[in-house]
């Protein structure tokens, strides 16, 4: 997944061709978490670069229109994000977030997994903190 950026619109096409083949590995029980957890992000990430997709938090709805990938490097979050679109961090072991959608002025960090993990709202808000 470290290449994620060389093989962006590869991987994106692979997902979508193969999307029922992957979600029955991940549904495999002798798939691994860290496997599972990959492939479920990655199908993620393209459904949500690639659609209008409408997220129900509490008594909001969010809505991430669809919109170009663009990879970032490094382990801390831009300290711009010059335009519209989908963000999503290069190294797969990037702390707190999977994806940041920017729409406007509107700009949404998201977490995707398929474990328990800790909560990760403290370690992004100091992410925040620094890219301000």
């Amino acid at each position: 997944m470290a290449c994620r950026s060389f093989l962006w619109d590869d991987l994106m096409n692979y997902v979508a061709e193969k999307k029922a083949a992957l979600l029955d590995i991940c549904g495999d029980a002798s798939t691994t978490n860290r496997v599972r957890a990959c492939q479920f992000e990655t199908m993620v990430i393209r459904r949500c670069a690639s659609n209008l997709v409408t997220f129900q938090v509490g008594q909001d709805s969010i809505t991430i229109p669809a919109a170009r990938a663009i990879g970032f490097s490094g382990t801390l979050l831009p300290h711009r994000l010059p335009t519209d679109g989908l963000y999503y961090p290069e190294d797969p072991n990037f702390p707190a977030i999977a994806f940041i959608s920017k729409h406007r002025r509107e700009v949404f960090a998201f977490q995707v997994h398929v474990s328990n993990h800790d909560d990760v709202t403290s370690n992004f808000t100091g992410m925040c903190a620094q890219a301000d």
